[in-house]
């Protein structure tokens, strides 16, 4: 990483704590299913790639996925919080200040988020 970033701490701390509390709360709701389930995993990754910094969170999943609705809701885990949650929708504003962007994708068992920003 380099040492001078045009990012802010605040905003990186918005995409790493928005992106890890909602792996931390997939990875227990599947150890909450059942005693044999198997412990929840998180991967993080940090990196520079050219003159973008990319993010990348991949963790156990076992929660649904928004699959229809408007295009910032699609591909978004079904939120377990009243009021549906700010955290992807938190961090996918950081990336657009950035000229950057969020994806996600799923398969069995496992939800990852990358970002890409543009320093």
């Amino acid at each position: 990483m380099p040492k001078i970033m045009p990012i802010t701490n605040y905003d990186m701390c918005i995409i790493i704590s928005n992106l890890l509390e909602n792996a931390v709360e997939a990875c227990q709701k599947l150890e909450q299913t059942s005693p044999e389930a198997p412990r929840g995993k998180i991967e993080l990754a940090i990196t520079t790639q050219g003159m973008h910094i990319a993010v990348m969170v991949k963790n156990s999943f076992s929660g649904g996925i928004i699959t229809d609705g408007s295009p910032e809701k699609a591909g978004q885990p079904v939120s377990t919080k009243k009021d549906g949650g700010f955290g992807l929708r938190s961090v996918r504003a950081v990336a657009a200040r950035y000229e950057g962007h969020i994806l996600t994708e799923w398969n069995s068992g496992t939800f990852t988020a990358y970002v890409m920003l543009r320093m």
